[in-house]
């Protein structure tokens, strides 16, 4: 009894494997091509590009000023140092901020899953509200415009 039991609990982990790889290749498929991407020209200026502070990379008055103030009238330390932390790796390649963007997209929809799966323990309902979470087009504004990473970042620490 014990062995189909370690079995069955082996092939549910393949199985959530798979679907963790599948999850981040539709994301990297759907909208790996953000890299490619200039900055938005609505708020990514004012909040990143055009913001002394952001542009001065990860520094200690910089940190502080983070911590401190709002940027662009919106209080958001943790997106902002990650801007921050951008431009340190980045520089001015708007791409690379993008791609780190994605990779916060990926990384609330695999937690989404892994969550939601310890939770109901239903893999179907739960890949598939994970594929909708992935892809949408909803998710098209908050993956491919950089300053709406305050809207991902959130939804991450709260599945944590």
């Amino acid at each position: 009894m014990k062995q189909k039991s370690s079995a069955a609990a082996s092939a549910q982990t393949l199985r959530d494997t798979w679907a963790l790889l599948a999850l981040i290749v539709l994301c990297l498929v759907v909208y790996g091509r953000c890299v490619t991407f200039e900055h938005t020209l609505y708020d990514d200026p004012q909040i990143i590009f055009e913001n002394p502070h952001v542009m001065s990379g990860l520094t200690f008055e910089s940190v502080r000023w983070a911590l401190m103030n709002p940027n662009f009238g919106l209080y958001m330390p943790l997106p902002t140092l990650t801007f921050m932390l951008d431009r340190n790796l980045f520089g001015d390649w708007a791409g690379g901020y993008h791609g780190m963007t994605l990779l916060w997209h990926i990384l609330c929809v695999c937690t989404f899953f892994v969550v939601m799966r310890r939770l109901t323990g239903n893999f179907v309902a739960v890949f598939t509200a994970a594929l909708l979470a992935a892809i949408h087009p909803v998710q098209a504004m908050t993956v491919n415009w950089i300053s709406a990473r305050n809207e991902i970042m959130p939804a991450f620490f709260m599945l944590l």
